[in-house]
């Protein structure tokens, strides 16, 4: 990913998240620019990857794709898993209801160990796209 395709990139993301997190996006960015993975098809963007080091390891998130494409889902993050290495710990916050999402992690042995419940405060957003969010970032930041 470069740089001067985060502004695209957060139109790609709005679609999903229902609000302009150009922002954040930005931010992450320039946190970790060398684990930020963009999958584009005839020039159009079909998905994205972040991962930023943790306490312990590594967090995937955001992950978005459309949900016509899992294979560049799977792609983005079989191409960040790569780039960080095998020995490292990997957290990913999935949201229960994409499958595929999910699925993808099952098939690669991940493990759940907790849960947790997005909330809303006030107008709930009704442009949210869950199908296309594969990891969100952290609850604080979707």
């Amino acid at each position: 990913m470069k740089k001067e395709e985060v502004t695209e990139l957060a139109e790609f993301d709005a679609e999903y998240f229902g609000a302009n997190r150009i922002k954040v996006l930005m931010r992450l960015y320039h946190v970790n620019s060398k684990l930020c993975y963009v999958s584009c098809t005839k020039s159009k963007i079909t998905g994205y990857i972040m991962c930023c080091k943790a306490e312990i390891g590594y967090r995937i998130g955001p992950w978005v794709c459309n949900p016509e494409h899992p294979k560049a889902a799977q792609e983005l993050l079989m191409k960040c898993m790569k780039t960080i290495g095998r020995n490292e710990k990997l957290y990913v916050g999935v949201p229960a209801v994409n499958k595929k999402a999910v699925e993808i992690l099952h098939d690669l042995n991940f493990k759940q160990y907790s849960k947790s419940i997005r909330m809303y405060l006030g107008k709930k957003l009704e442009t949210e796209r869950a199908d296309g969010i594969f990891a969100i970032g952290g609850p604080e930041k979707g």
